[in-house]
């Protein structure tokens, strides 16, 4: 894996990283210049999950976020390795069981483990069986065709996925006949009262029904007039593969506890985020992870967090002790695209509509796909625009709990405790 073009010289810890999205490569593209670094992924391919909504009303958008991992190997001069496999089993000597496509096994040794393998979603989408490139392009055509030929359609969920692909759909095809469906009464209740407000009043605009307090179920006659029911709900976290040994680090709903050094943990992060970690060397990251932190699963968040994981690997790669944790509390940002330029964003407490800010966000997709082709510049300049951010929100955030009059709150804080 040494690159003799370069004349790098790295170090012979070999450090996996299982699950090629966003968070796995925030920490690859770190690591790859010091150390021997593998990426497992169970597709052959990198998809900017981000945006792929677009895909759904614009043909041919699946392949301008979309890259062959072997490609991006070679356009970053061979830095890493990639093997293409499913996670089976976490050993406890330094060492994983993966299957490929047909189902071999075979045993990865590791000196440090990453696990970034985030969740499964059962959405087109947002495709988690689409383990090969043409698969994927197949998959997502008739999906785009099955849509362009409905007259009425209804979206079963307003989470975030949910509210993004039907902003797509309704500025692609207002002359459609668009339902929204949400379990509860009002849209995105994980968020402010406001965000709701915001979006209903948004979606009434683009004539999109919205039906409140109510769940999706095939059985009901009520939604068989629709031509096409997509729904967006329900994911499970992928962590089958630590069950066998680790059972104990894992939450109900599936996710991976982890301390605050980001390292496996067998105590719930909101009871004790100081636990020492079940494997020094197996650390956890991204969607898959639960950690002190609430509302740290978005790109920006992960963005932000990965340098101080990044820093505890190579404290432990080079035999000290790793010391950056999680901090008890963090800026947050989250930007929810509505079609191809209007968007909702939340800075910390502040919520804001802007009628321009989408299109910043498929900018940003464009960026990372450049990025990921070997632009080391267009990387920089992204690290960059993260870091002003953060400082404008950290400044935001000081000034606002400073001013008697503000209801200004940050949203990234320490789960509370329960007892």
């Amino acid at each position: 894996m040494g690159n003799s073009q370069n004349n790098i010289v790295r170090s012979n810890k070999h450090i996996v990283i299982v699950g090629g999205s966003i968070a796995g490569f925030a920490l690859a593209e770190a690591l790859w210049d010091q150390f021997q670094v593998t990426i497992i992924d169970m597709k052959d391919y990198f998809e900017f999950i981000l945006t792929n909504v677009k895909a759904a009303a614009i043909p041919n958008y699946i392949n301008e976020i979309i890259l062959p991992y072997e490609e991006i190997v070679r356009a970053n001069q061979n830095k890493f390795k990639f093997i293409q496999g499913k996670l089976e089993t976490v050993n406890k000597d330094n060492s994983i069981e993966i299957a490929n496509k047909d189902g071999a096994k075979s045993v990865v040794q590791y000196d440090i483990l990453v696990l970034a393998t985030g969740f499964s979603y059962e959405q087109p989408v947002k495709d988690e069986k689409s383990l090969t490139l043409q698969d994927r392009r197949n998959g997502i055509s008739e999906f785009q065709q099955k849509i362009a030929n409905a007259q009425s359609i209804l979206v079963a969920g307003s989470g975030i996925v949910g509210i993004e692909l039907m902003g797509e759909l309704a500025h692609a095809y207002p002359e459609k006949q668009l339902s929204l469906l949400s379990r509860g009464g009002r849209l995105l209740q994980n968020m402010k009262p406001q965000v709701g407000q915001i979006l209903d009043t948004y979606f009434k605009s683009k004539k999109v029904k919205l039906i409140y307090n109510k769940a999706y179920d095939s059985r009901d006659k009520s939604f068989e007039k629709y031509d096409c029911v997509i729904q967006a709900t329900g994911y499970t976290y992928k962590t089958d593969f630590m069950k066998k040994n680790f059972a104990n680090c894992l939450a109900s709903t599936g996710e991976i506890y982890v301390n605050d050094l980001f390292q496996i943990s067998s105590e719930d992060p909101a009871q004790d985020p100081n636990a020492i970690g079940v494997k020094e060397n197996i650390f956890c990251f991204g969607d898959v992870s639960r950690c002190s932190l609430q509302n740290t699963k978005s790109a920006v968040q992960i963005k932000w967090l990965s340098p101080l994981l990044i820093k505890n690997i190579i404290q432990l790669a080079n035999g000290q002790r790793p010391s950056n944790q999680i901090p008890q509390k963090q800026s947050y940002m989250a930007m929810i695209s509505l079609g191809p330029n209007d968007a909702l964003i939340t800075l910390n407490g502040l919520v804001i509509f802007n009628k321009k800010a989408g299109k910043s966000k498929f900018e940003m997709a464009e960026d990372n796909m450049r990025a990921l082709r070997g632009d080391i510049g267009i990387r920089k300049k992204n690290q960059k625009k993260l870091n002003k951010v953060k400082g404008f929100l950290s400044c935001l955030t000081c000034c606002c709990f400073c001013c008697g009059c503000s209801n200004f709150n940050t949203i990234v804080t320490r789960q509370p405790k329960s007892f």
